[in-house]
Order: C-alpha cells, then sequence, then structure tokens
C-alpha cells in the first residue's frame, strides 16, 4: 500500500482485513464503498470479456493475430455497452 502512495494515489484499498477497521486503515466507509464498487464493475467488465466475447481461450497463431483477436474483442465490446446505454 505505501508504495501506491508514494507515487501519488489518495486511496490504496484492496480489502478490509478481519479485526481492523476502516479508521485503522486510514479510509472512510464511503470512500471504501466506491473503491469496492469500482473493483466489481472492473472485474464483472472482465468476466463479461472472457464469457461472452471468448477471451478466456484465444485460438489465434503468432502475436499479430492475437493482438488483432484482443482488438477486435474489446472494439466489439465497447460497442455492445455503447448500444445498450443508448437503448436503456
Amino acid at each position: 500500500m505505501s508504495a501506491g502512495r508514494e507515487q501519488g494515489a489518495a486511496h490504496v484499498v484492496f480489502h478490509k482485513p478481519l479485526g481492523m477497521g476502516l479508521h485503522a486503515m486510514g479510509v472512510k466507509q464511503k470512500t471504501f464503498d466506491a473503491l469496492r464498487k469500482f473493483r466489481a464493475g472492473i472485474e464483472g467488465n472482465i468476466s463479461e470479456l472472457k464469457r461472452a466475447f471468448g477471451m478466456g481461450h484465444a485460438d489465434c497463431k503468432g502475436r499479430d493475430g492475437f493482438d488483432v483477436f484482443v482488438l477486435s474483442s474489446v472494439l466489439t465490446f465497447n460497442l455492445v455497452r455503447f448500444v445498450r446505454a443508448d437503448s436503456g
């Protein structure tokens, strides 16, 4: 945690150890909840990329094929997210 703070991160929170209070960690409940929700959102995006767009298993040959596969998967994921946001 100290390495992150040395590089300028305001809050570095991964999880709350059992028996340790938020005050001892130097973070407020509101900040802890926001960071936890942010992490859950990132993990959800990774899960969707792996599950729905096949990024858990790449059948590509060579570095160039892999780069194209990842780029097309991420681009498709972002387009789907834009359409979902626009239609809802």
